[in-house]
């Protein structure tokens, strides 16, 4: 069976409209996975997006920025609303690279909070807290206060707006923090003066 040309023609347009969409459809679906990595996440929609543009569809660095944010689970929604709300937005390369920082953030947050239960779980039995948990939870608040100074400077770098909400926040965040820190020293020295039976 033989086809003229005119037929061949439309077959391999329709063909090449159906890569397209079904490329589209997989890009605006892109979501990371709860056991996939960050880059493993930036390479797939990296790679979506180069097949796009092999066929003359190239998708803009804003919707690359956008997806990248949209597929993120939902604790990186203070990440989301920065980047997001920051006018223009950062290039894809930009944003991925903070998506990094910010990961590591998290991932230090989760550590140190996995110690802290562990050891709050050794200490239940004791029934009060020692000098050495004391000294660990100001340590942990002091990382904290850091993890909110580098988000702080991030969005600072990113743009001027980033920075009056970047300094805001930190101001704010840090201010909390370092109260919270005071409160609890002033009670851990209290507590040691009152006299025991």
């Amino acid at each position: 069976m033989s086809f003229r040309k005119d037929e061949s023609d439309n077959s391999s347009t329709d063909n090449g409209q159906i890569m397209q969409i079904q490329l589209k459809i997989q890009f605006h679906s892109t979501i990371k996975g709860d056991l996939e990595t960050i880059e493993s996440y930036v390479q797939k929609l990296k790679s979506i997006a180069n097949s796009l543009a092999e066929i003359n569809n190239p998708i803009s660095n804003s919707d690359m920025v956008l997806q990248l944010l949209a597929g993120l689970p939902t604790q990186y929604s203070p990440f989301k609303n920065t980047i997001s709300s920051m006018c223009p937005l950062p290039d894809f390369e930009q944003a991925s690279s903070m998506l990094y920082m910010q990961h590591d953030l998290l991932s230090l947050q989760d550590r140190e909070e996995e110690k802290l239960k562990a050891e709050a779980g050794a200490e239940k039995s004791s029934g009060f807290c020692t000098a050495d948990t004391f000294h660990t939870v100001i340590d942990t608040l002091s990382i904290a206060v850091a993890a909110v100074g580098a988000v702080g400077t991030v969005c600072a770098a990113a743009s001027t707006l980033g920075t009056v909400v970047g300094a805001v926040g930190t101001v704010t965040a840090s201010r909390v923090i370092v109260v919270g820190a005071i409160t609890a020293v002033a009670g851990w020295k209290i507590w040691q003066t009152v006299p025991r039976k």
